[in-house]
């Protein structure tokens, strides 16, 4: 089960960022709403579940690269 494809949607406040269309039209899916919120979304392909430590790993990683915008 280890090899299973997984997905994950990690979810993260929105800054102040311009969103382009792609050719289609849509977003990339890099926004949802969320109780009347928009968030922004990553999401996250891997080869089995996370340990909890690697989600962790995975995680502070994440909301480093994005207080660096």
């Amino acid at each position: 089960m280890k090899n299973e494809l997984q997905t994950l949607q990690l979810f993260s406040h929105l800054f102040p960022h311009i969103y382009r269309e792609n050719e289609w039209g849509d977003m990339d899916d890099c926004l949802e709403e969320w109780s009347g919120e928009l968030w922004g979304v990553t999401g996250v392909k891997t080869h089995g579940v996370l340990f909890p430590s690697e989600l962790t790993e995975l995680t502070e990683w994440l909301s480093g690269q994005l207080t660096n915008q």
